[in-house]
């Protein structure tokens, strides 16, 4: 379980150094909580704004797989 939360944290630091917010100024709303479940938005929802370091390792992939197009031309 260590890998994971490991994965975890390096996704984190990738989505952060990636600067979702030099991609849309909005990001939090239109990258992020747009592109999660309805279970995960609704906890999503509760964090302050901008905790991508709170989202777990299921939503963080779905952030970056959903935004994979406008990251990698980052």
């Amino acid at each position: 379980m260590e890998i994971l939360s490991t994965l975890n944290r390096q996704l984190n630091v990738v989505l952060n150094q990636q600067s979702l917010s030099q991609i849309e100024p909005n990001w939090w709303h239109s990258l992020v909580l747009e592109k999660l479940t309805f279970q995960q938005k609704s906890f999503a929802q509760n964090l302050p704004t901008k905790a991508l370091d709170q989202l777990d390792l299921s939503a963080l992939l779905r952030v970056a797989d959903q935004n994979r197009y406008d990251i990698s031309n980052q």
